[in-house]
């Protein structure tokens, strides 16, 4: 039996970094796919991510608040591991 690989919009998204040095490049793929995520969201809606995306001014997805996140601590070297996770509202007027 095959199965379909379409994706739907409850499937992860993943921004992927490239390693080449055109970052005006970089901004635009950015904006796009938050143009993109914003189109799937309900009005209201919040994507967790854990980047800082371009503020679009296009767009009506805005950052609302920034929070710290503690995901483990490093016994051996008595390090925590840390990341940031941005909250955006989709349609925030």
């Amino acid at each position: 039996m095959l199965q379909s690989s379409r994706r739907t919009p409850r499937d992860n998204i993943e921004f992927k970094k490239r390693d080449r040095g055109d970052a005006a490049a970089d901004v635009r793929e950015q904006a796009l796919a938050m143009s993109n995520v914003e189109a799937m969201l309900k009005p209201g809606a919040f994507l967790l991510a854990n980047f800082s995306a371009p503020n679009l001014t296009s767009g009506t997805i805005r950052p609302v608040e920034t929070t710290t996140t503690l995901y483990a601590r490093a016994r051996d070297v008595n390090e925590n591991i840390l990341d940031f996770i941005v909250w955006y509202k989709a349609h925030a007027n």
